[in-house]
């Protein structure tokens, strides 16, 4: 009896997966589900570190399924919709969770589905999942039109109970580039093959492979991150550059503790001279200069419902990957002092720290209630000292899911950066990869003040209101820290773009949507030339369509 008793504990802890696969921060549709039930009350969610993992969605969607009694219809649906996808590679499968359309016998080890395409193949080893990438964006104003098309391809896998390894592959072709660095815009930046008529191609390749277990996992990945809770931008570490290659470690080995590591491989683009060589055939070869970088983030819940999250991180670069910053837990600041000390008066050789400070409060049934503190530099004594100022940034906001109507969601963000808030006076220190900014899209000198309301009538189908206005001031030149601490902010706007805009998008298979968008904006100010694409400059209605299959 006590053998057979062992025996049924193992199979019941074969039905619970461990490995961990990211849903890419893209997959729009499952991240707002989650803080739907979340801020319902439904399931427990810190949401400062993103992308989830399929791990962590599966059980929180098995969470709601017991309480089913607190969802309402639309809910309801949304959750065997979403449950349907994640239990097929997620747990041992059952028929009645999997709905996905397959050919051929739904049980077997070998299934193509059609919506979304795709080809799965499942023993008692191993999971494989094949599927088609493939999207269009068409624009419409009064200047032109413009397009944006991507295809490509996605892979997951997993072998065993604790290995999983997955990759994406999409090459984008815009007929006008609008995420350029320079540009002020959410656009996900690209590291671009050669620009024609305006346009230009580029290719994002993510992927990665990772060990888990059940209280944590280790991985190394090329993907996009945002720390920091946010419906409109994250300012801690944000999604805008192009992916890059981290080695990361989560941790949650209590219910009041959850812990973040990565330390990441950054692009510099600044050309490193001693290396950089002509061949003999009279080519050049450029070597740019390594880059680095090492975050972590701590977080307790104090409360029910409270999430408190306190971190640093560090830009470094000269040198090789140094164990003093691959340690998790570390202040690395204090590291820094110790790799990077000089009595040489003068001589800059210190690397880049930052800390930060995030706090989710979503004890109110229905709210979420947060603000997040990037600290780009303190010194307590600027607090007093006149005509200082600490380089920070903040964001702080509010948003209500089903309290005030069923299915109606509403979003007041404020977001506030000082002055050389993500820069350096290193050039290879930077707050950058592949150029772009790695924290807010709107770089230091700024401030934006966004809402939104949007209504779920149907299922998966979403309709939205949004107003954003945006101001960037005078771009200051980082030269001298002592200098850099008195610049004022906004003390001349530069650039302001404000954008009304309502869209609809329907999600008619996982990662699938078909998106119409109307939108009004006007960029205006000195630099509207240096931050803003031309098609969007000006006041501008612009229409647009999409759809896509994947991600």
């Amino acid at each position: 009896m006590k053998y057979k008793i062992l025996i049924t504990l193992f199979l019941i802890n074969l039905k619970v997966f461990s490995q961990e696969i990211p849903e890419h921060i893209s997959s729009t549709g499952i991240y707002e589900f989650m803080d739907e039930l979340s801020l319902s009350g439904i399931i427990d969610l810190n949401d400062v570190v993103k992308p989830y993992s399929d791990k962590d969605i599966y059980l929180s969607l098995k969470k709601a399924k017991r309480q089913t009694g607190s969802l309402n219809s639309r809910q309801l649906k949304e959750l065997e919709f979403y449950l349907s996808e994640y239990s097929y590679f997620s747990t041992s499968l059952h028929e009645s969770e999997v709905k996905i359309p397959v050919i051929g016998k739904l049980m077997s080890k070998y299934n193509l589905t059609l919506l979304p395409p795709g080809y799965r193949y499942r023993d008692s080893l191993f999971y494989l999942e094949l599927r088609p990438i493939w999207g269009m964006n068409y624009y419409n104003n009064a200047k032109r039109n413009n397009y944006h098309r991507w295809g490509g391809g996605s892979l997951k896998m997993s072998i065993g109970m604790h290995l999983s390894g997955w990759a994406s592959l999409r090459d984008n072709n815009l007929t006008e580039l609008f995420n350029r660095k320079e540009y002020l815009t959410l656009e996900r930046g690209g590291n671009f093959k050669g620009s024609k008529s305006g346009g230009g191609d580029f290719s994002e390749m993510r992927g990665g492979i990772g060990y888990s277990w059940n209280w944590g996992s280790i991985s190394m990945v090329k993907d996009h991150v945002e720390w920091g809770t946010n419906y409109h931008g994250a300012n801690i570490l944000s999604s805008k550059a192009p992916s890059y290659a981290q080695l990361k470690l989560h941790l949650k080995p209590a219910k009041w503790f959850d812990f973040n590591y990565m330390h990441g491989w950054l692009v510099s683009n600044v050309i490193d001279s001693s290396r950089s060589f002509t061949t003999a055939n009279g080519n050049r070869r450029d070597v740019m200069r390594p880059k680095y970088i090492a975050a972590n983030m701590f977080s307790f819940i104090p409360f029910e419902k409270v999430y408190f999250s306190f971190g640093n991180s560090i830009i470094y670069s000269d040198m090789s990957p140094n164990p003093g910053y691959m340690i998790p837990f570390m202040f690395f600041k204090s590291v820094d002092h110790w790799l990077n000390s000089t009595d040489k008066a003068g001589v800059a050789v210190g690397q880049n720290s930052q800390m930060f400070l995030n706090l989710s409060i979503k004890r109110l049934k229905h709210f979420n209630l947060y603000t997040t503190v990037f600290f780009d530099e303190l010194k307590i004594g600027r607090i007093k000292e006149k005509g200082k100022y600490n380089p920070i940034g903040y964001k702080v906001g509010v948003k209500n899911s089903n309290g005030f109507l069923q299915n109606l969601f509403v979003i007041a963000e404020f977001t506030h950066t000082r002055p050389i808030v993500y820069e350096h006076y290193i050039s290879t220190t930077t707050f950058q990869s592949n150029d772009y900014n790695i924290g807010h899209y709107l770089r230091s000198n700024s401030d934006e003040l966004y809402f939104s309301i949007a209504y779920k009538p149907l299922a998966r189908l979403l309709i939205k209101g949004e107003y954003t206005k945006a101001r960037h001031g005078r771009s200051y030149e980082y030269i001298n820290g002592n200098i850099a601490v008195t610049y004022p902010f906004m003390q001349e706007v530069r650039w302001t773009n404000e954008v009304i805009s309502l869209n609809a998008s329907y999600e008619f298979a996982f990662n699938s949507h078909l998106r119409l968008t109307y939108q009004f904006n006007n960029a205006s100010g000195a630099d509207v030339k240096l931050f803003t694409p031309d098609f969007y400059q000006g006041k501008n209605h612009t229409f647009s369509f999409g759809f896509n299959l994947g991600l």
